[in-house]
């Protein structure tokens, strides 16, 4: 490997010059190897990571995973990309390491990976590492640009080397095949020359042995091997193959040897031993080569005398996959192989070639005989027989085809015969099918009408079939065809017979009426007794007749037989496979054939639907007969548009008291002149007539009753069978107490029961009211979402009962203000909808108020822009800015509104409420008095929701997409590690790495942080219990601690904090082993509370930290009072404490506080030694930051920090 990449490197020039000036030239300055050099440490937290990200994007490429199929292969590379990794940023770029990247191009080359592969992979490698880098510098985005830039000219670099050493291995390439090339074509030719000798030499050789003794010349001549043998394999009569010698180089050694050869030199020398390298051929089937014939343990040894056998090739040729012979070739310089045997096979092919001829020629002399007796046998057949050639063209016929064609030999020679024996009546499907067989060479049979030369038509059954020469190549084909024209016209006069009858709806059978064998079943017989056909003519007529058998049956019939009668008629039922029996009339009637048989003709018809008819309409009587004496609803029976009978429940519900008051009346007489859909006499008119066309008809109509004159009814008409009539059945419901009834429910449905407001159902029907005519007028409307944000105080300072009635006051004042608010409201309860309503109807201010919930508020308003809601959003806060009075009190009432606007931020109902919810919620989240819905306000809140979905899957799921990072701190007196502050980071396959700082308050806000710091501490208990069991106990022997942080949501809440102690007690360990870290902020937020869940921590063991102090509102009294044990400082004023001196006094002052409570100090982002030094030098205690060290993952913080104490 050395001296070729000696020679590859001195190929490409690359030299210290040379390798500086492409350095140069790529712009790769001190400035860029100081920046790469900056982030060497940091970078290697990731080293893992990015190796396996590498991997995974390149083994999702199919041609990728050829290459790199070996496990160990992929190991090896893995940790040669690590090193590479490492290699990048190390800042050391000199000859060594560029002969190095030059190595690796060529590797790469060497195991398949072509360049655009190369360049692709890198190109992958590279952005993962720029991720990385852009991650290092989340919090300064402006540091990652000239990092990434420098590493991106490295990256150049390193790939202009790859790609020198894939173009000198490209031209190496190219020369190595050149010298191929021009071996192969010369070989070639001889191979070439020596086959047309062979040919040439069977053509004009006597013998097929000489052939073969130049063919033999010729390999031994090709290969420059000593000598050889060609020879036939054949069968014993044990049906044993063995070798028989044709054509043998003579190498005969004494007398006994050369008598042997000319003895056997006629008739062939035989091998019959199977083991040795002959017989391994025949056995194999394949090729054999040994280039060691004295050690191979296939060979069988030589006799005495013979020639050393140095190397030796054994080939077999084939006829039809039969192993037909072998040819053995002996003693080749440097020996055979597996290319030879390939470059031979044209000779090979040559010879098997030769061999199928010589069979052929032997196989011709017997098919001239056969064909003689053929001929013969073909004259004298009774069935016609045609012969044509390959294109069916005709060349021969048999005396019996003129016979039946009228044509002579002579007039068919060269005469296709589907056209020239083709008339009218021929098929041209059969046609088509018989010239496909044609194409295909394949057989095929069919009936054709044919015309004789006098024109008459006559019918054919012919078969017609390939025929072939013994080599296997298509000559012809032959035709035997027979006259069926009397069966085929037979066969026409039963079809058309069949045709007919099959088209009938009944089912018809025909028997005999001596055996009572059924000769023909109808298509209608099928169906209707559910047997194929062939199946009713192994029955009896009787068999499918439950009341009949044999002898009933023939009584039946005898006097049909007899002539006594000239049919019989009669109803009975017949029975289908499954058991079901269905109604049939039955007519059977005698006739005579012309040979003299009895057939009886047997006509079915299936009478179960006029039965089943006639039942119906006697049972539809008696139910309407019934119905109208017994049932409770009112009824009555109308004929001729006239009612004909009802019941008593009629006469009550129209006032009457005999029958007659109503007989005799029509429907309009009992009605109000005019309905809600149109006038009464036409409509009744429709719905009769419907009712006996259509059927069942529905309907509501205003009746005059004893209730009143317009009383609602629910009308059904039915057509009934009454007296043996059609007529219409009606029945009235009352429908007053139902309708009343439904208002109420309407009323509760669309109306807070409260204030009297509409409800959220009413609001969504009058928004959607509106948006269908601002589509038509383009108005724009307002959504505005209202909440009292004061309702929680209200209800606890004044009472529930209170708080009621100030949402009544809110309602009532509101309802003041919104002019139309029921403008729409009786759309609900009326019949118009909002094609009733034009733009008129709409007010330009307030058009709709609703009481959503307890608090909430909301209005819609038709706007004219977006000034105008700003406008009515000032005169709704001024309005509800005066105090309310109630019970004798005045109360102010805060609120908060969120606004969204149609057309500008939603199309619908639901996206304009949606919107406007998200506005309130920023509203009161910023405590601010109004907020505008906005599109990425929404986006935002949909990937705050996307998020917060997908951590609480990872919590429930997936928690390996949750990792730990530990960073060190750092005793600035001793310069030893006294703790770790424990971080979490989140990799989300779908959303990415996701940073603490976002998802961490979203946590908080949505109640997730109790699982998430419950996962941090039960992975950290894990964790310290894996380091022991390697040895390493943290608190017992160094006094090391880790530091968790806690939310201040979690600080809260008592319970919680007691099961997190209990989780770390019940993992074995305790309050030595962690250290909570709290913030400034999050302790401000209720301090009294605060400090009692503090001192429950501090009295079950635990140290507290103080994190991110300076930048809260604490007061000296409240510190005094946290008794906290170290306070952190917060890295905006370390960063920066030697250039701002306001920055640099704080941190000052911080340390002194602590002091004075008796607290320790950690300073937090600590990056160079100049600021660890002056922080030591102002007392501060411990610090943290990349100068010391980055967050590791626990197995790198365990081999950096960690090992040391083991």
């Amino acid at each position: 490997m050395q001296n070729l990449s000696d020679e590859l490197l001195d190929a490409i020039a690359l030299n210290e010059a040379n390798f500086e000036q492409r350095k140069a030239f790529i712009g790769l300055t001190l400035d860029d190897v100081e920046l790469l050099t900056s982030v060497h440490l940091p970078m290697q937290e990731f080293e893992r990571e990015l190796v396996d990200g590498f991997y995974e994007h390149l083994l999702s490429f199919d041609r990728v995973r050829e290459i790199l199929h070996s496990e160990q292969l992929q190991t090896s590379l893995r940790k040669t990309q690590s090193k590479y990794f490492r290699e990048l940023t190390a800042g050391v770029y000199d000859l060594e390491y560029a002969k190095n990247r030059v190595l690796v191009g060529l590797a790469h080359e060497r195991i398949g990976l072509t360049a655009e592969w190369y360049i692709g992979a890198y190109g992958a490698f590279l952005s993962l590492c720029n991720k990385f880098i852009a991650v290092l510098n989340a919090k300064s985005p402006r540091l990652s640009e000239p990092i990434i830039s420098a590493l991106n000219k490295v990256a150049l670099l390193d790939i202009t080397l790859a790609l020198d050493a894939y173009g000198h291995a490209s031209q190496q390439h190219l020369i190595a095949t050149k010298n191929s090339l021009s071996s192969q074509y010369s070989f070639q030719l001889s191979l070439r020359a020596a086959i047309d000798r062979v040919q040439k030499s069977f053509i004009s050789a006597l013998s097929y042995d000489e052939s073969l003794e130049q063919l033999l010349n010729e390999l031994i001549k090709l290969t420059q091997s000593e000598f050889g043998l060609i020879g036939d394999v054949v069968s014993n009569s044990g049906d044993l193959p063995f070798l028989n010698v044709r054509v043998l180089t003579n190498i005969s050694w004494d007398a006994e040897t050369t008598k042997l050869y000319q003895d056997n030199k006629r008739t062939g020398l035989e091998f019959h031993r199977p083991d040795n390298l002959l017989g391994e051929v025949i056995r194999s089937r394949k090729a054999v080569i040994a280039n060691d014939p004295s050690n191979d343990p296939r060979a069988g040894g030589t006799p005495d005398g013979h020639p050393v056998l140095q190397s030796y090739l054994g080939i077999p040729f084939f006829q039809r996959d039969n192993v037909i012979g072998m040819i053995g070739l002996a003693n080749r310089p440097g020996g055979y192989d597996e290319a030879l045997v390939e470059s031979l096979q044209p000779l090979i092919d040559t010879l098997e070639t030769l061999n199928e001829a010589r069979l052929l020629k032997a196989q011709l002399a017997i098919s001239e005989a056969e064909n003689s007796r053929l001929a013969m046998i073909v004259r004298e057949t009774v069935n016609a027989v045609l012969v044509t050639d390959p294109d069916f063209r005709i060349q021969w016929c048999n005396p019996a085809f003129e016979s039946m064609s009228g044509y002579s030999l002579q007039t068919l020679l060269g005469e296709n015969p589907l056209k020239f024996l083709s008339g009218a009546k021929t098929s041209a499907e059969v046609l088509t099918k018989i010239q496909t067989s044609i194409t295909s060479k394949s057989a095929v049979e069919f009936e054709l009408a044919n015309y004789r030369s006098c024109g008459e038509e006559y019918w054919i059954h012919a078969a017609c079939n390939p025929t072939f020469t013994t080599s296997g190549s298509h000559n012809g084909f032959v035709i035997i065809a027979l006259d069926i024209t009397k069966t085929r016209q037979q066969q026409d006069a039963l079809a058309n017979f069949k045709s007919v009858v099959d088209q009938t709806l009944d089912a018809v059978l025909f028997f005999d009426a001596d055996s009572l064998d059924i000769l023909y079943a109808n298509t209608g017989a099928q169906r209707q007794l559910q047997r194929t056909e062939s199946e009713l003519k192994s029955l009896r007529p009787y068999d499918f007749k439950p009341e009949y058998d044999e002898v009933a049956f023939k009584r039946l019939i005898a006097p049909l037989v007899n002539g006594s009668i000239e049919a019989v008629v009669l109803k009975t039922v017949h029975e289908t496979p499954d058991g079901a029996q269905s109604p049939v009339e039955v007519s059977m009637q005698l006739v005579k054939t012309t040979f003299n048989q009895r057939i009886v003709i047997n006509i079915l018809r299936d009478i179960s639907v006029q039965t089943r008819l006639e039942e119906l309409r006697e049972s539809n009587q008696s139910r309407v007969l019934s119905l109208l004496q017994r049932s409770a609803d009112a009824m009555g029976i109308i004929d001729d548009g006239k009612f004909v009978d009802c019941n008593l429940a009629a006469l009550e519900l129209f006032g009457f008291e005999k029958k007659d008051q109503l007989i005799g009346k029509t429907p309009v007489d009992i009605s109000q002149p005019m309905q809600p859909q149109g006038f009464s006499t036409k409509l009744a008119q429709d719905y009769l007539t419907k009712a006996l066309t259509d059927g069942y008809q529905r309907f509501e109509w205003l009746h005059q009753t004893k209730r009143g004159s317009d009383t609602p009814i629910e009308v059904t008409l039915t057509p009934v069978i009454f007296h043996d009539k059609t007529c219409i059945q009606a029945v009235w419901r009352d429908l007053t107490d139902l309708k009343a009834q439904e208002h109420k429910i309407k009323q509760l449905a669309y109306f807070d029961d409260l204030t009297g407001l509409a409800n959220r159902n009413l609001f969504s029907e009058r928004i959607n009211h509106l948006l269908s005519l601002a589509k038509r007028v383009n108005y724009s409307i307002a959504v505005v979402f209202i909440q009292i944000a004061n309702m929680n105080d209200i209800n606890e300072t004044l009472g529930y009962s209170a708080g009621d009635l100030v949402v009544k006051a809110v309602a009532k004042r509101l309802s003041a203000t919104v002019r139309s608010a029921d403008a729409i409201a009786r759309y609900v309860f009326e019949a118009a909808d909002a094609e009733g309503l034009d733009e008129t109807h709409v007010d330009r201010e307030f058009d709709s108020l609703a009481r959503l919930n307890c608090d909430n508020f909301a209005l819609a308003a038709v706007v004219t822009g977006q000034d105008a809601v700003a406008a009515m959003i000032t005169r709704l806060n001024q309005v509800m800015a005066l105090p309310f009075e109630i019970s004798g009190s005045d109360v102010v009432v805060a609120v908060r509104t969120g606004v969204s606007l149609y057309p500008e931020d939603a199309q619908n109902y639901e996206e304009l409420t949606r919107g406007a919810n998200i506005a309130l919620n920023q509203a009161i989240e910023l405590a601010l008095p109004t907020c505008y819905f906005n599109l990425s306000l929404g986006e935002q809140i949909q990937r705050n929701a996307l998020m917060m979905k997908h951590l609480e899957v990872t919590l429930h799921k997936t928690p390996e997409h949750l990792s730990l990072r530990y960073q060190p701190q750092i005793n600035l007196h001793t310069g030893q590690l006294s703790g770790a502050e424990v971080l979490i980071r989140w990799h989300d396959p779908e959303l990415g790495w996701i940073s603490p700082a976002v998802f961490i308050p979203l946590a908080e806000e949505r109640g997730l942080i109790d699982k998430v710091t419950t996962w941090v501490v039960e992975s950290t208990c894990q964790q310290l219990n894996d380091w022991k069991s390697h040895g390493i106990n943290l608190s017992a022997e160094q006094g090391i601690k880790l530091a968790v942080n806690l939310s201040a949501r979690s600080l809260y809440d008592a319970a919680f904090l007691e099961s997190l102690i209990a989780q770390i007690k019940l993992q074995g360990l305790s309050s030595d082993d962690f250290e909570f870290e709290l913030t400034e902020t999050g302790l401000m937020r209720d301090p009294d509370q605060a400090m009692n869940l503090l001192k429950y921590l501090r009295l079950s063991g635990f140290k507290l930290a103080i994190d991110d102090f300076g930048i809260g509102q604490s007061s000296l009294s409240y510190l005094k009072n946290i008794d906290a044990d170290i306070l952190k400082i917060d890295m905006f004023f370390v960063r920066s404490m030697l250039t701002d001196k306001a920055n640099y006094a704080i941190v000052k002052t911080i340390i002194s506080t602590a002091k004075i409570f008796g607290m320790k100090t950690l300073a937090e982002g600590v990056e160079d030694e100049a600021i660890a030094t002056e922080l030591k030098a102002l007392g501060c205690d411990y610090a943290q930051g990349y100068f010391y060290d980055a967050p590791l993952p626990p197995t790198q913080f365990y081999e950096k920090w960690l090992t040391r104490f083991a």
